[in-house]
């Protein structure tokens, strides 16, 4: 047989019309079994092992075609059909029907999936999901960028539940050491957890490219864990597969989830795993302390102090729980009323100091030790090693946001505002739905002149944190100094009103009620007088009594500083020599330079 009568002869046979009746058929199998058999919890192994079975049945389907012929009698091989029997020619116009019902089918599924993602968005954006501000709005996404979601616990205890996000952030700590891929935090990510919400939505409101989701079921000491990544654009699935161990091998398996998914993102891993796997027990309670050292509240941060000390007692190599620790510590030092560089403050930076210090001697490679260590030395106005512990702890754990902010922080105290702006967007990227990261955000917008964007960021903090007595403070400035100052006034007051506010609310009230034209207001709340301390000092920078203040802005610690800079830059006694004298002997004249420098070059102009 030549070759023309070969492909004729095919054509007759209708083998190409099977193959591509095959084909489409194939494909919408597949496409079927990779949307039904998660729903039955079938794993995705027998999706492979369909996909095997259909590349393997396709070369027979063709053979088949080629010996075989249907006729009214039943199947009959083709040499056993005279040719005026053969009913070939109907036979192919079958095919050709049932192939044209599968593509409609197939090409109805398709649409489907495509358009799903895009009607889900505009149907239920509203109704479910927090508002999107300034902080991420407008920021280009990073396509080597992924959000691990908190891991629904399937199993019968919901004491469980705990266990299930364990695995989430073991995984957050393993990808969040990839180079060159951009995590977000926990507290963002997790702000989704029980609520439903589209991946698409879920990935937009945080800036990412890719989300990781799954689910943990565990019994006695087994455990299931399913997970899969999830393109943000179109919500089509990339990546699936379960992982079926022993309790004891678990983060061996968090291990390869990460690795597998670093894999599907064209990633190389290299990660060096330095620390053994920590105890389950010491690591809840771990993850436990470190959700309440967020709170940033005295009941809060002790009690946390209290869970790290077991953890550390269950496992003493646990290296991350020191540096929690130090965290804890560090932050206590310098918030509440305490000075860090003398009596109880001074004794928790040593504290912490110490604690910082054990952490890297178990793990010279653990950024969370070099940030606490930073953050003590910052504190008790060490700057050039504050710096680099902050840089190398950056440069080990890239994704770290609170180690950017606390860095921004650093810059911004010694004049470098354009660094610091970098860093603090930077640590905003990574956890958009944090609220101290935001209302920090908010804060330094507001010292940048940029009154509307900082407005909608804090706007976007008390939907996520309602009644945030930061943000209501920073909304309340924010207020002001765009122009809006009675319902600035109004906000501050009625935060003053409240117990346990820090000092700063009545100087930010102070300025409002100046502004506003309430003075006697203003000078009342000179009584009682309060303690001749910094605040005391900024409350009279706030009634334009600068001079008197000039005594009692001693920077003691890098909040004041701060302060000094930039939250109150702009109630600082400018042309007083007394004022400068003292910027002189605290070492912050260059720094002050550098920040009047820039605002004189980037801040709007008020107007005379």
């Amino acid at each position: 047989m030549n070759s023309r009568n070969f492909f004729a002869e095919l054509k007759r046979r209708n083998v190409y019309k099977v193959a591509v009746a095959y084909l489409v058929a194939a494909w919408l199998i597949v496409q079927i079994s990779t949307q039904v058999f998660p729903f039955f919890e079938i794993p995705n192994s027998a999706v492979r092992l369909v996909v095997l079975v259909l590349i393997l049945g396709f070369p027979i389907a063709l053979v088949l075609s080629w010996a075989f012929e249907i006729t009214p009698e039943g199947i009959k091989r083709e040499e056993e059909v005279a040719p005026n029997e053969s009913i070939t020619h109907k036979t192919g116009r079958k095919l050709v029907r049932i192939t044209i019902a599968l593509a409609v089918i197939a090409a109805g599924l398709f649409a489907f999936q495509f358009l799903r993602p895009k009607l889900a968005r505009t149907t239920e954006t509203a109704a479910t999901s927090a508002p999107l501000t300034g902080a991420i709005a407008g920021m280009p996404v990073d396509q080597k960028s992924v959000a691990v979601l908190a891991f629904a616990n399937l199993s019968d205890e919901k004491g469980n539940e705990s266990f299930a996000d364990s695995v989430s952030e073991e995984l957050l700590n393993v990808l969040g050491k990839v180079r060159g891929l951009k995590v977000t935090a926990r507290t963002s990510a997790f702000h989704f957890k029980g609520k439903d919400i589209p991946i698409p939505e879920i990935a937009r409101q945080l800036g990412v490219a890719y989300v990781v989701e799954g689910s943990v079921r565990r019994a006695g000491e087994k455990v299931r864990i399913a997970a899969q990544l999830i393109k943000a654009a179109d919500g089509f699935q990339v990546w699936s597969d379960d992982f079926n161990r022993d309790l004891k091998d678990i983060f061996a398996v968090q291990q390869e989830i990460a690795g597998l998914i670093a894999k599907n993102l064209e990633l190389k891993l290299g990660i060096k795993q330095t620390q053994p796997a920590p105890n389950p027990e010491a690591y809840q309670l771990y993850l436990e302390a470190v959700r309440l050292w967020g709170l940033r509240n005295v009941p809060s941060l002790d009690r946390a102090e209290q869970l790290l000390k077991r953890a550390i007692a269950l496992q003493p190599d646990f290296a991350r729980a020191h540096a929690a620790i130090g965290f804890v510590l560090s932050v206590r030092s310098n918030e509440f009323g305490n000075d860090p560089m003398a009596g109880q403050g001074r004794t928790l930076n040593e504290q912490a100091l110490k604690w910082a210090e054990r952490a890297l001697a178990l793990d010279p490679d653990l950024a969370e030790g070099y940030v606490a260590k930073g953050n003590v030395l910052e504190n008790l106005g060490r700057w050039t090693e504050c710096k680099e512990a902050y840089r190398r702890g950056i440069e080990l754990d890239p994704n770290f946001a609170t180690a950017h902010q606390w860095y921004a922080r650093n810059l911004s105290e010694e004049g470098y505002i354009e660094e610091a702006m970098v860093e603090m967007k930077r640590a905003v990227e990574l956890d958009p739905l944090a609220p101290r990261i935001l209302d920090n955000y908010g804060g330094y917008l507001i010292w940048l002149g940029k009154y509307s964007e900082a407005l909608e960021v804090l706007d976007q903090v008390l939907a996520i944190q309602p009644g945030s007595p930061q943000a209501l403070s920073f909304k309340g400035v924010a207020l002001v100094r765009a122009g809006r100052a009675e319902e600035g006034r109004t906000i501050l007051q009625s935060l003053s009103r409240q117990p346990d506010q820090p000092d700063w609310t009545r100087v930010c009230l102070a300025a409002a009620l100046v502004a506003t034209g309430r003075r006697s207001e203003a000078d009342a709340l000179l009584q009682p007088p309060p303690a001749e301390n910094f605040y005391h000092g900024l409350l009279l920078c706030a009634l334009g009594r600068g001079d008197e203040a000039v005594p009692l802005l001693k920077p003691v610690v890098s909040i004041y500083r701060d302060m000094i800079l930039w939250t109150f830059q702009d109630l600082m006694p400018r042309k007083s020599p007394e004022f400068h004298r003292k910027l002189a002997e605290w070492g912050m004249t260059e720094s002050w330079q550098r920040a009047e420098a820039w605002r004189e070059k980037n801040l709007p102009k008020k107007a005379p």
